[in-house]
């Protein structure tokens, strides 16, 4: 055929096709905004209260048990490992390790005198939170009830069954069994995370684990669990994600899921719903769910695993009807319902499962099964996330065996994500949150002026903030979707390698705040300016200039927003890509500006546009009341002191409408003794929820932080009014008590930021002394 013929077909073509591809590109964003009305109408209304995150221990530590864990770190990589009788002498505990575990000094309210003496105090008890070797503050970073028993199938499948091989340390499996005991809620069942009602997905997956560890079917807590699901109707309206799970266990059927096809693995990247569109936990959760059912694997039977089928279904095994029960989802579990768009996609793609090429399965497969392996490699097999973590371990070990070296780096790995408490060893979140915490600890301190009394403290912080940063780009990252992170800073440990936009902003920010305050460095310091522009290269390049100039969590967004009509996790909101966030888009704008004062000619018309345009994305955000919703942590409170102590860093001021509205929201809920308590679910139903355990401490520092940032000195009485109750609420040791959890991701995953009771209001209380100064006493 002549060229020139077939060139002037392509162009008819696409002249033909253009318009309609044009035309349902447009049609699935409105479909979207009805969408997303309609989720939003149901989150609002969401019914069920939550639950105090500290409970009473029900089964407490045998004291000779709990004493034998320590704290081992390496440049922030942080384990507990258990040296009791017969591992040999054991280390003196520091500090930290005690307060960790629950076994140091008790300490009782008593406040202080006077603004500066909480102070005074609250900072001194903050450095001695901080790790003596490694320099970081550690941690629990727990809350979700959904990834522990993801690590306990997993070590059970490996171990065959052998509850005695299936962990480093027997006594983990004490440990777990008694925090999943400890957990349970009244009624039987377990929550999603700590904070939540019981929940079928919870409360399936907990009680297969207690089972799996060991504990007998007779045991009161196993009992109450498989009652609980029984009297709902069984496992079978768990959702999608336990629905895997179960799969994965040879507890439920493959037949009973909905679709998800390995071919996602090998789209054209020009789809707008192509594997590199989606944000990156959902491609990288997605991707060893697919490897599962395109092999429809499961683990052998074992008499438990059968046993614990009649323990969860109400019906015969053998007898249930599978497919009917694709889409059944627990009502209480059902967050964010599906969309007809994904109802409709669902059942294309399973009239493709009926008609798929096993050939370009096998091709699919293999694609999928090297984006498991990129992620492994490129984070030395901490992977993304704990979700992923376990399922590409297990997948290693069924493609490269347990002797391989793959295999066994994993197994090491998983060591990174358990942490301890009192209560029992649960799974974290991330391989910790170091970066995250340290960056805020050291705030914290500057802003109290106490850098040079605590110059040792913060000269080991600034080291870890050194070795914390990621000094080049992953391999072959386009092909695997990744962003640049030469210059980042993660949420962990510079291993984990993942970028992350405010994490890069707040580790930079120590460096620049540290670099010329401690002596000590300067002949020390191993951080030159070339770093320093690295980060700042890493931010800009995160930043969505395309868009609405702000920024996101991982990487600038790509896809589309209408892909979260194909939201299948029941569980989640806005997990299908990535957005802009006023959190990370202020984080990046306040570490910009105090960049541009110490290097005013780098980069400087990039930076400049940056922090106008970002500015701009933040007040865009702003709700008619004048709230910011909070995103990663809870909620209104902390959207609005993060954003108005960037928006004040660019140049706004009490003049501005942005901070009055932002103060009268603020003030609106300020409680009767002073402080502000935000409830979870102000995170969920994205509306003011008071906490039924009245004024927060960290609620009320973001606040009264806020105020002063964006009203100067209009609010004094309000703003004395919230320090002296964070002041009534400090413990003599200088602490201050464990409350309401304060984390969130996803709208509906409550995470615990343990530090924040302490870096908060000793940031609060350093933020007022300078405010007292400026504005007189």
């Amino acid at each position: 055929m002549d060229n020139r013929y077939v060139a002037l077909l392509s162009v008819y073509g696409a002249l033909l096709i253009g318009p309609v591809v044009w035309i349902i590109h447009k049609l699935l964003f409105v479909l979207d905004s009805i969408n997303r009305y309609f989720v939003r109408r149901h989150q609002e209304a969401w019914p069920f209260k939550t639950t105090p995150h500290v409970r009473e221990t029900l089964v407490a530590p045998p004291p000779s048990d709990i004493a034998s864990w320590h704290l081992v770190t390496e440049e922030g990589r942080q384990r507990w490992e258990y040296r009791g009788k017969g591992s040999g002498k054991a280390p003196e505990h520091t500090f930290v390790d005690k307060y960790h575990l629950g076994i140091a000094p008790q300490a009782q309210v008593k406040p202080a005198r006077s603004p500066s003496e909480a102070l005074d105090s609250g900072a001194a008890f903050l450095m001695k939170l901080q790790h003596p070797t490694s320099g970081h503050w550690p941690n629990d970073y727990s809350g979700p009830m959904f990834l522990l028993p993801g690590a306990i199938f997993v070590k059970f499948i490996i171990a065959r069954g052998d509850a005695s091989k299936m962990f480093k340390f027997p006594q983990q499996r004490t440990e777990f069994i008694r925090y999943l005991r400890n957990m349970q809620n009244p009624d039987g069942g377990w929550g999603m995370h700590t904070e939540s009602h019981s929940t079928m997905f919870g409360s399936v997956l907990n009680f297969v684990s207690l089972r799996l560890l060991g504990v007998d079917a007779n045991d009161s807590a196993a009992k109450a669990g498989s009652r609980w699901i029984l009297e709902r109707g069984g496992a079978l309206s768990i959702p999608s994600w336990g629905k895997v799970w179960l799969c994965v266990l040879g507890l439920y059927e493959y037949d009973g899921i909905n679709s998800i096809p390995p071919e996602l693995s090998i789209l054209p990247d020009w789809l707008p719903f192509s594997q590199g569109m989606y944000w990156c936990h959902a491609r990288i959760v997605t991707t060893p769910f697919s490897w599962f059912y395109g092999k429809r694997w499961k683990a052998d039977s074992h008499p438990l695993l059968e046993a614990i089928k009649t323990e969860i279904y109400v019906q015969p095994y053998a007898k249930i009807s599978w497919a009917k029960h694709r889409s059944d989802v627990f009502a209480p579990d059902i967050y964010t319902p599906h969309s007809w768009v994904y109802t409709v996609a669902n059942k294309i793609l399973l009239a493709y499962e009926k008609v798929h090429s096993k050939k370009l399965r096998e091709i699919a497969l293999k694609r999928a099964l090297e984006h498991i392996r990129y992620d492994d490699e490129s984070t030395d097999y901490i992977c993304l996330g704990p979700v992923n973590k376990v399922l590409d371990m297990l997948i290693t070990w069924l493609v490269d065996g347990e002797d391989s070296a793959a295999f066994k780096r994993h197994v090491e790995r998983l060591e990174d994500y358990f942490y301890i408490g009192y209560d029992g060893m649960r799974m974290s979140g991330y391989n910790g949150s170091q970066l995250w915490d340290t960056s805020f600890a050291v705030q914290a301190a500057v802003a109290c002026g106490v850098e040079q009394q605590f110059e040792r403290e913060m000269a080991k912080a600034y080291h870890y903030v050194d070795v914390a940063q990621v000094r080049e780009d992953p391999p072959a990252a386009h092909a695997f979707y990744r962003a640049r992170t030469k210059g980042a800073w993660n949420f962990s440990t510079r291993a984990q390698s993942w970028q992350v936009s405010d994490c890069t902003a707040e580790g930079l920010r120590v460096a620049l705040l540290l670099r010329n305050k401690l002596s000590v460095l300067r002949h020390t310091d191993t951080m030159d300016d070339s770093r320093l522009f690295d980060g700042v290269d890493e931010i800009l390049t995160l930043r969505w200039a395309a868009g609405d100039g702000g920024w996101g969590s991982y990487e600038a967004p790509r896809g589309p927003r209408y892909l979260e009509l194909l939201n299948c996790s029941e569980i989640y909101k806005d997990i299908m890509v990535d957005y802009t966030y006023s959190e990370c888009t202020s984080s990046c704008v306040h570490t910009l500006c105090l960049f541009r004062k110490q290097f005013p000619q780098y980069r400087i018309e990039e930076v400049n546009r940056a922090i106008d345009e970002g500015s701009r994305c933040v007040v865009s955000k702003q709700g008619p009341d004048g709230s910011f919703y909070g995103s990663w942590a809870v909620c209104f409170t902390y959207g609005a002191w993060i954003v108005t102590d960037a928006l004040h860093m660019a140049g706004f001021d009490e003049t501005s409408p942005v901070f009055k509205k932002a103060c009268a929201f603020l003030l609106g809920k300020q409680r009767a003794d002073g402080g502000w308590g935000e409830d979870f679910n102000s995170c969920v139903r994205q509306v003011w929820v008071e906490n039924p355990d009245g004024s927060q401490v960290v609620n009320t520092a973001w606040a009264v932080m806020a105020l002063m940032a964006a009203g100067g000195a209009t609010h004094r009485q309000e703003v004395e009014r919230g320090i002296r109750f964070i002041m009534s609420r400090q413990l003599a040791n200088g602490d201050w008590p464990q409350e309401r959890i304060s984390g969130v991701f996803n709208g509906n995953a409550a995470i615990h930021y343990p530090g924040y009771k302490n870096s908060m209001p000793v940031w609060a209380l350093g933020k007022y002394a300078e405010w007292q100064k400026k504005h007189g006493a």
